[in-house]
């Protein structure tokens, strides 16, 4: 699910494309964040990005690379 944020699709959009309701994918996505540590706009714009960045790459990202640079840092709870 996170790649598909990445890759800049709306909750709506990915709701559709795997086949389930907005409500769903909002709790997944919010499930996402918490369990990375991430909060505010931008640092999840930071993870979503970093994700994409490694995908690109070919690097599988850990949940301590997609926190870093966040404003969530490793002591942090959002």
């Amino acid at each position: 699910m996170l790649e598909l944020i990445a890759g800049g699709l709306t909750n709506a959009a990915i709701a559709e494309r795997l086949f389930l309701s907005v409500r769903t994918v909002e709790r997944h996505v919010s499930n996402i964040y918490m369990k990375l540590r991430v909060s505010g706009q931008a640092g999840r714009a930071a993870a979503a990005a970093r994700f994409s960045h490694d995908v690109r790459a070919g690097r599988r990202a850990t949940s301590g690379d997609l926190r870093a640079g966040t404003e969530a840092g490793p002591d942090r709870r959002p």
